[in-house]
């Protein structure tokens, strides 16, 4: 008789991960009956540790149907190492599989569209932005934030800035992650004066709000020559 209780879920340090990994046969042999969400929590802990190993043969041997958790936890970590095309194939899997168990959200798109506007493929990125939209879901802050970021990370700060109207026009307000951003697209493309006149347009409060980022904004933008308050 399985017990339904499971050891791995409620803790994703690195010790007790290692001891999932040791009882995983256990699992496979029917003594503990796990659900999707025990699944979600051991992929998520394993690869939190780098076990990418481990993360992979747990998603492939679950015997529930993966949900949005999996899925963003999988497309979450081909973004953050920068394997986009591994994030795609993810995506596409859940498009093949539409319908019956999981549909894309906001949050999967938000991560494709993050990853993309990093790598500076904002083609890409945009194309999954009017993709979102047709399934339903709505731009927010974060998207606009991230494709303005990769933008001015790409030195196209001045298509940054008409993201940002974009943006506004479509009634959101930018924020201080927002406007941080285009300060440091304008260091980039060495444009400090007109990074100074976009900090003079906000509030400096905000803007040192924003931690070290912002602090560094600040200082690069006034330590240039001509940067005068």
């Amino acid at each position: 008789m399985a017990i339904s209780s499971s050891p791995f879920t409620g803790s994703t340090k690195p010790r007790a991960f290692h001891m999932a990994d040791t009882c995983y046969p256990v699992v496979e042999e029917g003594v503990f009956e796990l659900d999707v969400f025990t699944y979600t929590t051991m992929i998520r802990g394993f690869y939190k540790i780098d076990m990418i190993h481990s993360a992979f043969k747990v998603f492939d041997e679950m015997c529930y149907a993966p949900n949005s958790i999996t899925y963003n936890t999988l497309i979450h970590r081909f973004c953050k190492n920068s394997d986009i095309e591994g994030a795609q194939r993810i995506f596409d899997r859940i498009v093949k599989v539409g319908g019956q168990s999981y549909k894309s959200d906001v949050v999967t798109y938000t991560t494709l569209i993050d990853g993309y506007s990093k790598k500076g493929e904002f083609c890409e990125a945009l194309e999954c932005m009017k993709e979102m939209v047709k399934q339903g879901c709505h731009s927010n802050v974060l998207i606009y934030n991230a494709l303005i970021e990769g933008l001015c990370l790409g030195e196209n700060v001045y298509e940054a800035m008409k993201m940002m109207t974009r943006m506004r026009l479509n009634g959101l307000e930018d924020n201080v992650t927002t406007n941080t951003g285009i300060m440091k697209g304008f260091c980039i493309v060495g444009k400090s004066e007109e990074a100074i006149m976009h900090l003079k347009k906000m509030d400096v409060v905000s803007v040192l709000s924003n931690g070290k980022d912002g602090q560094k904004i600040i200082l690069r933008t006034t330590m240039s020559p001509g940067g005068q308050f």
